[in-house]
């Protein structure tokens, strides 16, 4: 298993959000977005996954080819320590190769991001639109109240 135990949490806390904003959501309208929504996220993350492995080795060329020039333009005017070796390529190789995959990842949490966002905006303005139907509930029946037995057949004098 490749994953971390952070990215696992990430994803477990993920679904959680997801799976409560779709319990939370009452109107068919917002059901249709939320959908749409995820619909999009995953579209996104399948294209850049997709590209990711069409173009890996190009881009770990390209980012190769940038540590080369900056390991070219580093000045180093001390002698390497005894025992160190000389092994820049292979440093160089497996930077570049952890670099595309970082920038990967950020590009998928990037995204993922997005979706959430999007999530939490579509939950607040369902939240609010489900409060104002209950307020109107809620001031009818205070409007209404009625007392129960002896208290309703009371006859209420002003205190002066």
């Amino acid at each position: 298993m490749s994953d971390t135990i952070e990215q696992q949490l990430d994803e477990m806390l993920h679904k959680a959000s997801v799976s409560f904003v779709r319990n939370m959501l009452r109107t068919d309208a917002d059901l249709a977005e939320f959908k749409a929504i995820d619909e999009d996220v995953s579209g996104k993350q399948e294209q850049m996954n997709l590209l990711y492995t069409e173009e890996y080795y190009t881009r770990v060329d390209e980012v190769r080819k940038r540590l080369y020039d900056e390991a070219a333009q580093a000045n180093l005017d001390h002698p390497a320590p005894p025992g160190g070796g000389n092994d820049r390529v292979g440093f160089i190789e497996t930077e570049a190769h952890r670099r595309v995959r970082q920038a990967h990842a950020n590009d998928m949490q990037g995204v993922r991001d997005e979706g959430q966002q999007a999530f939490e905006d579509l939950l607040g303005r369902a939240q609010r639109r489900n409060q104002t139907k209950g307020m109107a509930v809620d001031a009818f029946l205070r409007a209404s109240e009625r007392r129960s037995g002896e208290d309703r057949r009371t006859i209420r004098h002003s205190q002066d």
